[in-house]
């Protein structure tokens, strides 16, 4: 008759218990790892990351507050080198807290005249981003 040979793990008794108290410590490890891991977790905002959510949104009214409207001045500060809003091809508005791009009937000139997005009839290009935008139809 063919015996096992004696080098298996769980041999004897020692071994066998030897090697519980390691899978234990093990477990006990992989636990305290689990712990810290969704303590770590819980801070992170996992839909920033997916790209479902801007971070700066995180109260819609306070963004309201927060985020500002696209101006005239804005525009001129920004475009190259273009005195006159139909001048303006290219613009690149990055992180300015712009919250909507639309009419500002509030941005008025010395001579009264609003903005309005149809002045910028000839942009070609519009670089926006990093800013609070959460409605584009006016430029559309």
């Amino acid at each position: 008759m063919i015996q096992r040979p004696h080098t298996a793990a769980t041999s004897t008794m020692y071994d066998e218990k030897r090697i519980k108290d390691k899978m234990k410590y093990l477990d006990d490890v992989f636990s305290k790892i689990d712990e810290e891991v969704l303590k770590t977790a819980d801070k992170i905002d996992i839909d920033f990351f997916r790209g479902q959510r801007n971070p700066a949104l995180k109260d819609p009214q306070a963004a309201e507050k927060q985020g500002v409207k696209l101006t005239k001045q804005m525009v001129l500060d920004n475009s190259l080198m273009c005195d006159n809003l139909e001048e303006v091809t290219t613009l690149m508005v990055r992180d300015k807290m712009i919250c909507r791009f639309d009419d500002n009937l509030e941005d008025e000139d010395n001579r009264g005249n609003k903005f309005k997005l149809n002045d910028l009839c000839n942009i070609e290009c519009l670089m926006a981003s990093h800013n609070l935008i959460k409605d584009i139809s006016g430029i559309l």
